[in-house]
């Protein structure tokens, strides 16, 4: 939306300031971890303003996503798994047999879903060394692959990672109403005790802490 955003600006705003629209189209971009947007709109601005004042700011703030992107990448606790090795929560559970499963079904388009990101971490750290796999179901199109892998290398988000277009996630979603669950939103998290059976088909969210740090101890 950012790109679209700019087109319009270039049309119906001010000459003086489109460089200055254009460079927070960039900030925005980054921040919101639209990398492919975000680069676009920099070569926009080199090629269209390479005098403007603006233009040093947005290759320094590129510059930082590049960096954290290579950093990340070869981060070993971030595993991706081939779409289309599962087809239920059977099989997304099988392999981690004997721990505690915390299961995300998040979006990379989805809003709640980032905020409930920002607090993965001080999860994890609670439970540095226990028996929990921290499991995420992506559901994006098969087009979103690349933008998918740079979101959670970016945000260097560790764990077992699974996608699933809207039609192959539909099954999950039916197992989970089967188990209790009441809604198919976005994001849900999941609880699966040491022998992959449901604790709960809507567990707290990393945002609850406490609750959520509760839920997980006692299920331990």
């Amino acid at each position: 939306r950012y790109i679209v955003d700019w087109l319009y600006a270039r049309i119906y705003s001010p000459l003086q300031i489109r460089d200055k629209i254009l460079y927070n189209k960039i900030l925005d971009a980054a921040n919101d971890a639209s990398f492919a947007a975000g680069y676009y709109l920099l070569d926009t601005l080199q090629y269209y303003y390479p005098n403007s004042p603006y233009l040093k700011g947005a290759r320094e703030e590129m510059a930082k996503v590049t960096q954290q992107l290579s950093k990340n990448g070869s981060n070993e606790k971030i595993r991706y798994i081939k779409p289309g090795t599962v087809c239920n929560l059977s099989d997304l559970v099988k392999p981690y047999a004997g721990k505690i499963v915390y299961l995300d079904v998040w979006g990379t388009w989805c809003g709640p879903c980032r905020v409930e990101m920002s607090h993965v971490k001080d999860l994890k750290k609670k439970f540095s060394g226990k028996d929990i796999v921290f499991i995420y179901l992506d559901m994006d199109d098969p087009a979103k692959e690349n933008s998918w892998k740079e979101y959670i290398s970016y945000f260097n988000i560790e764990g077992e990672h699974y996608r699933m277009n809207k039609t192959e996630i539909q099954p999950i979603w039916d197992e989970i109403r089967k188990a209790g669950g009441s809604a198919s939103g976005y994001p849900t998290y999941v609880l699966f005790d040491r022998a992959g059976k449901i604790i709960s088909p809507e567990a707290e969210r990393p945002s609850s802490r406490e609750k959520l740090y509760t839920q997980l101890e006692k299920a331990l």
